[in-house]
């Protein structure tokens, strides 16, 4: 579809409210005399030829959804339920919106996180993951733009990621399709001054993970989901299924649960620690 209207003699690309003489479908090839010199107008393409502009508006093409941008961790082969924090997290998200998941390194919230953007994929509550690298300014700005080009977003400029990531926050600002943005390891809040994607719509969820804790966050993202290691019967439990899941049954028989939760106990429950221990054990 396309718009004419006379330009007065010059070749800039006519206003909207000089477009108004009427609409009419054009291809290029059928413009009379030579070639048009083409101008951008707004993301869209402009044919210039004498004193008359038409804009040729090239149809969007379609997202396919679901669709998911970003490395989302593969979920865990044999994933140890959190059922206290999975349900803080689920309830602080359903009233707020957005969450940060706080806690020393190795605690799981990446896992979380992913375990989060999975379900919210599987079940429908979200047509559109972005799992995004928010250790610092530049990588954030990165993964939003990347975002805003795989969502094919009109008048995007080219090489210009400050402008792509900034249509791609005003557009979770604004109505669509249910979506889920995951800033992983967020370092500096100041980075979310200006790119915070944050919106009213209640299908638009954001999570955050970060190791920074009270103050420092400054109030900068919604409410924080304090996380930390496995109690005592969860590390039990996740050194069991790991091992059953392999195929050194004998370490899961009942004659090792002793020595199975004394190493819970040396490596202080630490989730990440306890990984790599019953990796070495079903290796060695």
């Amino acid at each position: 579809m396309s718009e004419r209207a006379d330009t007065s003699g010059d070749e800039r690309p006519a206003t909207l409210g000089e477009l108004a003489s009427g609409l009419r479908v054009v291809r290029p090839e059928d413009l009379p005399g030579p070639a048009p010199r083409t101008l951008n107008f707004h993301g869209e393409t402009v044919y210039v030829t004498g004193r008359q502009a038409t804009v040729h508006v090239t149809p969007r093409a379609e997202v396919s959804c679901p669709l998911t941008v970003g490395p989302v961790p593969v979920p865990d082969s044999a994933p140890q339920p959190r059922t206290g924090v999975g349900q803080r997290l689920a309830e602080a998200l359903a009233e707020h919106g957005s969450v940060l998941l706080s806690g020393p390194g190795g605690v799981g919230k990446s896992q979380l996180a992913a375990a989060h953007a999975h379900r919210a994929l599987a079940t429908g509550a979200s047509r559109f993951v972005l799992w995004a690298d928010a250790t610092d300014g530049p990588s954030l700005t990165a993964s939003y733009a990347d975002a805003a080009r795989r969502l094919l977003l009109p008048g995007l400029p080219a090489r210009d990621l400050d402008r792509q990531a900034a249509a791609f926050v005003e557009w979770f600002r604004t109505p669509g399709p249910s979506a889920l943005v995951v800033l992983d390891d967020l370092a500096d809040p100041a980075a979310l001054t200006d790119g915070l994607p944050h919106s009213t719509a209640e299908d638009r969820r954001v999570l955050a993970t970060t190791r920074l804790r009270g103050a420092s966050l400054g109030g900068v993202l919604g409410t924080v989901v304090a996380v930390g290691t496995f109690d005592p019967a969860e590390s039990l439990a996740f050194l069991r299924a790991r091992v059953l899941a392999s195929e050194v049954d004998y370490l899961a028989e009942d004659g090792h649960t002793p020595r199975l939760a004394e190493l819970g106990e040396e490596l202080g429950h630490l989730p990440l620690a306890l990984g790599y221990a019953a990796a070495a054990m079903v290796r060695e």
